[in-house]
Parts: structure tokens; sequence; C-alpha cells
């Protein structure tokens, strides 16, 4: 006799993403173990949304299944913290009510983005707005729709991150929240970017930047001129972005925002062949950065500027020190992508292809897959590679004098020098 089938929408299985992480890395791994005890918290919370206070019994199997699964991810203690945060908060509030046990849940997300496991990230964010009511948490609706589709966009999937970002712009809509229609419009005109329409997005965000002039919103006008020096630059139009970082670093106040202008405005001047402002810029972020992975992006770009400015031994030094430090996978391979090019200019080819084909593999197996092509176009045309007295000679783009008077005033306020 055929099984009788319920109306009404096909039951989702979630969190496959976390499934996926447990079968590719293995059960018997400390990664699956990792993925698995995520994987079944994140199901404890669906059961006990749905299914109500019984699921917060400490007793139950499920719960002791959700349990001993954490405990098993000794080896990762943040992840593991993270978890037990959310498990403690079901058993303490007993009755469901998402809304305070969702900033434990978006405090994971949080996590792995910054790891950079992107899609197990958007999974996290997708659960936090699956269950937020957005009348009563706008910020929190908000800002997940908004992280989701950020994670979304950097792991390629762009049709579902332009809906997160459509989706946020509606919720900020729905309030007039007019500063918050921009940061969403700002989301899909990245989207825009990343199908490759660079004057589509360029145009989008020189809209974004006239209205957010007009709201007065420092942080929001200073977000949108970085991304416009960020198109710049990929347009190849160094000029333009070294003007808008540095009208975007003018306008920062908050210190996570002027350490990020600051990375990027020091690679900007370096490939304009503006090395002492570069250098001073770097420097500042060497020193006194108040996150370690800016420091090592500031002495990565550092170690590339050696390279452009042609002093073997200051590369030398960078890249020697920075090849003793266990840096994150994403960067790290970007260290050996800049590594082995600089290698490559300095006609150490051997050790060159080593760096690239190492880079190579830790690109692939972190996801990160714009250094992976950049690497393996590098390796693809070794033979054709400049010799090193013409690579030392990269061209540049020469800024004009008064541009760089008030950008090298800024760099000495920044770094307290009157």
């Amino acid at each position: 006799m055929p099984i009788r089938r319920p109306r009404g929408p096909k039951p989702a299985l979630r969190h496959v993403d976390f499934l996926e992480s447990v079968a590719s890395a293995g059960i018997d791994t400390p990664a699956g173990a990792t993925a698995q005890a995520a994987f079944l918290t994140l199901r404890l919370v669906d059961e006990w949304v749905t299914s109500g206070v019984l699921i917060a019994d400490a007793n139950i199997a499920v719960h002791t299944a959700t349990v001993a699964a954490i405990d098993a991810a000794g080896h990762d203690t943040e992840v593991q913290s993270a978890l037990r945060r959310i498990v403690e908060g079901i058993v303490l509030l007993g009755e469901p009510d998402a809304q305070p046990m969702l900033p434990r849940v978006y405090a994971f997300g949080s996590l792995l983005e910054l790891r950079g496991e992107f899609v197990l990230a958007a999974d996290v964010y997708g659960t936090v707005s699956r269950y937020v009511d957005s009348r009563a948490h706008l910020d929190l609706a908000f800002d997940a729709l908004m992280r989701r589709g950020f994670c979304l966009r950097t792991a390629g999937q762009l049709e579902d991150a332009e809906r997160c970002y459509q989706n946020a712009s509606t919720l900020a809509g729905r309030v007039r929240d007019r500063a918050r229609v921009l940061y969403a419009r700002i989301g899909l005109a990245k989207v825009t970017w990343s199908r490759g329409d660079l004057p589509g997005a360029d145009a989008e965000l020189a809209e974004i930047v006239a209205e957010a002039e007009s709201l007065g919103d420092r942080r929001l006008h200073a977000l949108a001129l970085h991304d416009v020096s960020s198109l710049a630059r990929l347009r190849g139009d160094n000029e333009r972005a070294v003007r808008f970082a540095f009208e975007s670093l003018k306008r920062s106040d908050g210190e996570r925002d002027r350490e990020r202008l600051l990375s990027d405005l020091g690679n900007l001047l370096g490939v304009c062949g503006a090395w002492d402002a570069a250098r001073a810029a770097l420097r500042l972020l060497e020193s006194g950065a108040h996150e370690q992975e800016v420091r090592w992006k500031a002495q990565l770009n550092l170690m590339d500027l050696a390279a452009r400015e042609g002093s073997e031994p200051s590369f030398e030094q960078y890249r020697r020190a920075l090849s003793s430090v266990n840096l994150p996978a994403r960067l790290g391979a970007e260290y050996l992508r800049d590594a082995g090019s600089g290698l490559l200019g300095f006609g150490r080819t051997d050790e060159a292809r080593t760096s690239l084909e190492r880079g190579l593999l830790l690109a692939r197996s972190s996801g990160a897959h714009q250094v992976e092509f950049q690497i393996q176009e590098l390796l693809d045309n070794l033979s054709a590679v400049e010799t090193a007295a013409a690579r030392r000679r990269p061209s540049v783009t020469p800024l004009p004098a008064a541009l760089m008077s008030q950008i090298e005033d800024e760099l000495r306020s920044a770094a307290g020098v009157s």
C-alpha cells in the first residue's frame, strides 16, 4: 500500500553544506568532526523552534548526541565554545524563543566568515534570517541578510546573493531607512561588478556616492567611495583609484575602516611608484593595526612593494619572516602567490615555481578561486616571464604633486608626526 504523503510544501533538508563538509573531510578527521557538531547544533535549533520545549530537555537523545559531537570537536576551541553557547541557550530558555538565541547563532556565522568559510557562514546567516522577527529586530534581520549576501557573492553564488541584497533593501524600505537602502544597493552594485559589468557597477556606485553625501552619512559615504576606488583599480585607472581611496580615508572614523583603507591605499601607491608614501602607509599598519591579520597583510604588501622597487634584501626579509608564520589559508595562498611573483622578478625561477605550486594547492583547498586563477596564470606563463631587469622597472602611474602632498600630510597626521 503506498505511503500517503502530506499535502503542502516538501520538507527541506537544511544545512546540507555542513553535511557535504563532513563527507569531504571524512567523519574521522578534525574538520569532519567540527562540521558534524555544527550540523547537529543547527538542526537542534531547527527542532527546538519547530517542536517546542521538549527539545530543550538536556537528557533527550537528540540533545545528548549534539553535546557529544560538540565535545568531540575539542581540537577547535573557538567553534566548540560558539556551539556550546547556542546549546546552553536552548536549555536556559526552555520555551522556544528564537529572538534571544539568534545573536548567538549570528556570532557563529561571523566566526566562520572570519575564517573564510563563506558557504558555511551563509548557511548560518540563513538560519538567522529564517527565524528573526524583522519587525522587532530590524538590525539583526538586515545585518544577517547583508552578511549572507556578502558570503554568497564571495562564493560565486550571485543569484542567491542578489536575492539577499534585494530582501535587505525591502526591509529597509519598509521603515524608510534610506541609509540602509543604500547599503543594500552597494551590495547589488557589487553583484553587477562580479558579473563582469564594470561600467554598470561604476554608474550604480556613482549614484550611491551622491546620495550618501546628500544624506550626510560619513561612514556610508566613505564605504561607497572605497568601493569606487576598488573598481577604478580593477579597470586600470590607478590615479582615480588613489583619489577615491584618499577621499574615503578622510571621511572614515572607525579604526577598522581606516586600517582597511590604509592597506588598500598603501598598495595602490606602490603600484603607482610612490614608494615612500606607500611604505609609510603600510608601516603604520605593520606596527599599529589592531588585528593580527591586518598586520600580516601589511607585511605581505611591504614584501610586494620591495619586489616592485627591485629591493631584493627587503623582499627577502619579509618573505622569510612571513614563511615562519601560520597564516590563515586564504592569506597564505596570497603570500605564496606574491612570493612567487617576486622571486620571478629576481630571476629565481625554480624557487618561484615551488612557491606558486604550493600556493595553487592551498588556494584550491581553501576555495580562494580568484587567487587560484592568478597563480595558474603565472605558472602558465613561466616560460614567457620577462627578464629580472625588466621586471624591476614596472610601469607606474605618476600621481599629481598636489594629490601626493595631501596624502603625505594625512599619513604624517595618522602617524602623529607634525
